[in-house]
């Protein structure tokens, strides 16, 4: 089986001020879930990306660990790789973006996705494609179609500072999908009420799910999921997985990527929605113990589906 993954590689500054302002530089972006799914599962895992000419030799080298990873469809742009700078003076994070954006095109992503199994779609800078790509991507995919709502939350200044933003077309972008997920921050900016109750939750997703989407998951953080979903019956219901316990939260960077990784991989074998879930959230955990990509294989290889 096969799973396209579609997002962009992003250069990481981690910088934690309440931890002696302790500074880490890593890859990030879709090698967060690229890595961890193919760790996860024995399916070949084939990222659709632009790396920056500055960055792409390395991101090769780190990809080449894994047999299951096909990289012919990462190219290589002759502009420098977009850098991240991330300060965690809050959950969320003070941003600001250095570099290019380097957009991802349909006809990229369509002759792996015509032939995938699952295709898996994150913003990662906001600008990796059109809500015109993700619309032919659902229409044309003979597989279910993931997307991760994540920095499409966020304006970006001509400065490169990150702002929230409610973007108008909000929901066409939530509704272009098979399973849809967003974190707290992102869910809450887009209801502007809570939505850390299972009744607000579901005031949200109720629309989305009459489109058509399968399962609207909310990530917590150390509060777990909220998942809603049209059960058996055609009901709309809403279920909350508590969070998992680890020993050290070391950064949570990259959690929300390796939960899609997880759901995808185990939902690809098991076929099942909530065990899918279940497991998603615990790998998701476990990637809060560590630092970046360095050691993320090893840490969900742990993890039997």
């Amino acid at each position: 089986m096969r799973i396209t993954t579609v997002g962009s590689v992003t250069r990481d500054t981690l910088v934690f001020p309440q931890d002696n302002y302790r500074v880490i530089h890593s890859f990030g972006g879709i090698l967060y879930t690229a890595i961890a799914m193919a760790s996860i599962t024995k399916e070949t895992v084939v990222p659709v990306c632009n790396v920056g000419f500055d960055a792409y030799d390395n991101v090769l080298t780190i990809l080449s660990q894994f047999k299951n990873i096909d990289v012919s469809q990462i190219q290589k742009s002759d502009t420098r790789n977009i850098h991240c700078h991330i300060f965690y003076t809050s959950d969320y994070g003070t941003q600001y973006d250095e570099g290019n954006d380097i957009p991802i095109s349909y006809k990229q992503i369509q002759p792996s996705a015509s032939k995938s199994d699952f295709v898996f779609v994150s913003l990662m800078t906001g600008f990796d494609i059109t809500l015109n790509t993700i619309k032919k991507i659902k229409k044309s995919a003979n597989c279910p179609v993931y997307f991760d709502y994540h920095i499409l939350s966020m304006g970006r200044d001509s400065l490169g500072n990150r702002f929230l933003l409610k973007r108008a077309d909000w929901f066409e972008w939530c509704t272009s999908c098979d399973f849809l997920q967003l974190n707290e921050f992102e869910a809450k900016l887009l209801h502007e009420s809570s939505v850390y109750s299972k009744t607000g939750a579901l005031d949200f997703s109720k629309p989305i799910l009459n489109e058509g989407v399968k399962s609207v998951a909310i990530t917590l953080g150390c509060n777990g999921t909220i998942i809603c979903f049209d059960d058996k019956h055609g009901r709309k219901r809403c279920l909350h997985i508590a969070g998992q316990r680890v020993s050290k939260i070391v950064d949570a960077t990259g959690c929300g990527d390796v939960f899609a990784a997880g759901f995808i991989g185990h939902y690809m074998i098991s076929k099942s929605l909530l065990g899918s879930y279940r497991y998603a959230n615990k790998v998701a955990a476990l990637k809060t113990q560590i630092s970046g990509i360095e050691g993320l294989a090893g840490l969900v290889q742990k993890m039997n589906i």
